[in-house]
């Protein structure tokens, strides 16, 4: 908690300078535009054991911050309440830099959405979307019984929630949600709801193209970044 809270503190400072860099450049920020999301949230407790990020599809890691200013404080204050992904990141900055959307880009711009108007319908999400917690390392943890796999999969819709350990479907985990809150539910209380995300699960899984090269040794420079970024130690 310390070490977290110190992380945070830290960014703050950061942020307050880049800002104060940018004011003496275009005071008032009248041409500026700025956006401070994060990449997942981080647990304290929810879903039970688990007090870290890398192992969880609870709405602590998912469900994370995204502000925005525009130029001139324009829009000041709206909140989106839709759900917008962070595909949608490139599509909205390059909206903002007055570019032409790319025939091939996935996000969507969500400039209209901070003026009020409604997004579009997506394909993509019109299902529910594929949620994993599938590092390496949680196919290995050890647990009083023995070493198991607990690496996670589920799929998300607007409304509920339901994920299981891989290769553990009959163990999932049912949530409904509610404004950014989960509540667990018993799978027997809704096992309609539950059945039916189960198959869409199933049929978003069989979609999803096979890599060839899957497996490779990690080259020198990846093992590099990936510890300096805390992911891996020295003897991972």
């Amino acid at each position: 908690m310390t070490m977290y809270r110190a992380e945070i503190m830290e960014l703050d400072a950061a942020l307050g300078r880049l800002i104060k860099a940018l004011e003496e450049r275009d005071p008032g920020l009248q041409n500026t535009a700025l956006l401070l999301l994060s990449d997942h949230g981080h647990c304290f407790g929810e879903g039970g054991w688990n007090n870290v990020h890398a192992g969880s599809l609870m709405e602590a890691t998912q469900h994370i911050p995204a502000l925005l200013h525009l130029p001139g404080g324009t829009q000041a204050g709206r909140h989106v309440s839709e759900t917008v992904y962070q595909v949608d990141i490139a599509a909205t900055l390059a909206g903002l830099a007055g570019f032409e959307a790319l025939d091939d880009q996935q996000g969507i711009n969500l400039l209209p959405a901070i003026q009020g108007h409604p997004l579009p319908a997506r394909e993509w999400f019109a299902e529910g979307i594929l949620l994993e917690a599938w590092q390496e390392q949680l196919s290995h943890i050890r647990h009083e019984d023995g070493s198991r796999d607990e690496r996670l999969i589920g799929i998300r819709t607007s409304t509920w929630k339901l994920f299981y350990r891989n290769g553990a479907p009959d163990e999932g985990r049912l949530f409904r949600l509610d404004h950014g809150q989960e509540l667990e539910v018993p799978e027997d209380s809704e096992p309609q709801v539950a059945e039916m995300l189960r198959q869409l699960l199933a049929s978003m899984l069989a979609t999803l193209p096979t890599p060839i090269d899957a497996q490779r040794e990690m080259g020198v420079q990846e093992r590099a970044g990936l510890q300096a970024l805390g992911y891996i130690d020295g003897d991972s």
